[in-house]
């Protein structure tokens, strides 16, 4: 069935169960796709489930299953993947591993991994910086030539020298004077 031939709200539509309902629109999914690989070219073979692998190996704790059963041959098994292989993707497969024994020697030797690298050249960036503004500030001395402030850790207790202390007696008069206002456009209360 590819498609329903009558409305929803037919009688015999509605005295379908949810399961044939179900069944149906399962049936017209899996022609979509029959439909979707044919166009592409390729066949539809039959879908197999393995319930044994399930068995011995999902539902079992790690390291009670065996990769091979007995009977098995591990050299037999070895010759039917190398058939099944093409000899490009094999090279490509033994070029990585050729390559992975490099990277893993050159870790061994002391090497260090990209992660590392990058984080080492990022100090060393921020060390020739501070090292740069530490030089700036050197030069600069005692002139009053015009610098980054950001650069400066001066004291600043010569800017607070010049301003009165705040005391309680300060604080209350502010707070006075802030409640005397007669502005009642604002949403603040007496303090």
């Amino acid at each position: 069935m590819t498609k329903f031939e009558v409305l929803p709200t037919n009688e015999d539509f509605r005295k379908l169960t949810d399961m044939q309902i179900d069944l149906m629109i399962h049936s017209m999914n899996e022609d979509a796709r029959e439909i979707e690989l044919a166009r592409k070219g390729m066949t539809v073979d039959a879908q197999y489930f393995d319930s044994s692998f399930e068995e011995e190996v999902w539902n079992r704790p790690v390291g009670e299953w065996e990769v091979l059963k007995p009977g098995h041959d591990p050299d037999e098994i070895a010759r039917q993947v190398e058939e099944l292989t093409r000899a490009e993707d094999r090279k490509r497969l033994e070029s990585r591993f050729d390559s992975l024994d490099e990277y893993n020697a050159y870790l061994e030797a002391g090497g260090k991994t990209v992660r590392e690298t990058e984080v080492e050249q990022y100090i060393n960036r921020q060390l020739a910086l501070a090292e740069e503004k530490a030089r700036r500030l050197e030069a600069v001395g005692g002139n009053k030539e015009l610098i980054d402030d950001t650069d400066v850790s001066e004291d600043r207790s010569s800017v607070r020298d010049n301003l009165p202390d705040l005391d309680k007696e300060a604080i209350d008069k502010s707070i006075a004077l802030f409640n005397q206002l007669d502005d009642d456009d604002d949403d603040f209360t007496v303090l």
